[in-house]
């Protein structure tokens, strides 16, 4: 297979399957945009006459010089190994192993695996917000993400590291209900004490060691491997343990377990539109008790599960707000002041 570059046609048996962008004419969400759309494509393009081993071939094959193409189309090429660890397909011996059996049945499985891509958004993909009332850190003390106007000045730093200097807002965003989650960090005075930041599932965070990390990437639960944020006076705290908020039967109401994560014991009910606590020792609805409690967070399984069937979706989604900010494209949230970035309005190399 020859490397794909730049405006090139791929077919099969002379059918047209796609043709790849100009090269280096797309930023890394426009890339991303075009390889989700073309590869929704890609399953309905393969030659069903062939057998099945063959046909997990021949998608792999297209899915390499969909990747190609798509990451000559980038203004950076360093980005390259971000995208393609953001999209990396599982191996079929991995799938194999999951799937268990053997013969034809098991390979048509596998390839169905193969041809599922998520849909969860990637850390640097739109859509990284807020819920109202998150406390951004201003020239003026702390303001609602949602009262922020352009023009106003908030404590920022640049993305990779720096003096810190309060910068303008030169943007605000905001978004439809979207799902969100709950990100925790210790509240420095108050040891074994957190405060809760409401997030959508990929804005990212910064990382002590690591780096700007998805929320949803970040450690799950209360007992955690000592990761740390950095905060807005350049110490660090605790990362908390991040969880799944479920959707109460009130409006903006969501509901989070207190247990090890148990669905089925008490846990506390919230009011997430006002930021009141309505309960302390809440049994989550009938819906949610049903779930099984061990799903990982926010797993691909369990978020299939969810959209199918949208009625009974059991997250809890909230309109989210964001900051575009000059320069230094970051921000501080929280009373603690976590450090976060407005990757909302554009893409940053690491």
């Amino acid at each position: 297979m020859s490397t794909i570059t730049g405006e090139t046609e791929v077919r099969i048996k002379g059918k047209l399957i796609f043709t790849t962008p100009k090269a280096k004419t797309k930023t890394i969400i426009d890339a991303t945009k075009w390889y989700r759309e073309e590869f929704s494509k890609l399953a309905g393009a393969i030659d069903k006459d062939l057998p099945i081993d063959l046909q997990i071939k021949e998608f792999q094959q297209l899915e390499e010089e969909l990747m190609q193409g798509c990451s000559a189309s980038l203004l950076d090429y360093d980005l390259t190994s971000i995208l393609r660890e953001a999209f990396a397909l599982p191996s079929v011996d991995k799938l194999k192993k999951e799937i268990g059996g053997a013969g034809e049945k098991q390979l048509k499985l596998v390839l169905e695996k193969l041809q599922k891509l998520s849909t969860d958004r990637k850390w640097f993909e739109p859509g990284a917000c807020f819920a109202a009332g998150t406390l951004v850190h201003t020239k003026e003390g702390l303001v609602p993400i949602e009262q922020i106007k352009i023009g106003d000045w908030v404590l920022s730093k640049p993305e990779n590291g720096g003096e810190q200097a309060y910068k303008r807002v030169l943007k605000t965003f905001a978004y439809e209900p979207t799902t969100v989650m709950e990100v925790c960090g210790e509240v420095p005075i108050r040891p074994n004490a957190f405060e809760r930041i409401v997030s959508t599932l990929n804005h990212p965070f910064w990382v002590v060691g690591q780096g700007w990390t998805a929320a949803n990437n970040l450690p799950k639960g209360r007992f955690t491997d000592g990761e740390q944020f950095e905060l807005f006076d350049g110490t660090y705290t605790k990362i908390g343990g991040c969880g799944s908020i479920y959707a109460a039967d009130s409006d903006g109401a969501g509901w989070t377990p207190s247990y090890m994560g148990d669905l089925t014991r008490p846990g506390l009910l919230i009011d997430y539109k006002n930021n009141k606590l309505i309960a302390s020792e809440a049994m989550a609805i009938e819906r949610i008790q049903a779930l099984e409690a061990d799903h990982p967070l926010y797993s691909q399984l369990a978020i299939e599960e969810a959209e199918r069937s949208e009625t009974n979706y059991p997250y809890l989604k909230l309109p989210v707000y964001n900051l575009e900010v000059e320069d230094f494209h970051t921000y501080y949230v929280g009373k603690i002041g976590i450090w976060v970035h407005n990757t909302n309005c554009g893409f940053f190399k690491l």
